[in-house]
């Protein structure tokens, strides 16, 4: 697997807020690139646009190559993300604790076995 990285002449370090970096990936498939692209934007502090079908370019020798569109985050979007995803989760919970007991499997099959 590569990925190949389209940086701006300063480098990634340099990538302001709301910057945009173009990343192709050479994997098989379209979930395998975006598995590849959030690896590798985590390790690099970035994220990818949320695109669930990833652009097909053509890399060297003709290979097929899987292209996605990352930024930098602005300060304090990952702490909002946070904030949100946390907040999800406890109404989340709460449904899960108002959901009735479901009932158990040998009462629904009817003695069908």
């Amino acid at each position: 697997m590569a990925v190949k990285v389209y940086l701006p002449r300063e480098g990634l370090a340099q990538v302001p807020p709301g910057g945009v970096v173009l990343v192709n990936v050479d994997v098989e498939n379209n979930m395998k690139a975006i598995i590849e692209v959030e690896r590798w934007c985590g390790q690099n502090g970035l994220r990818r646009t949320p695109e669930s079908h990833l652009r097909v370019v053509r890399g060297a020798g003709r290979r097929t190559m899987y292209r996605a569109h990352c930024y930098r985050p602005f300060p304090g979007e990952v702490e909002e993300d946070a904030e949100m995803l946390a907040a999800i989760g406890r109404e989340l919970d709460e449904c899960r604790r108002r959901q009735p007991e479901s009932t158990p499997s040998e009462l629904l099959t009817r003695g069908e076995r």
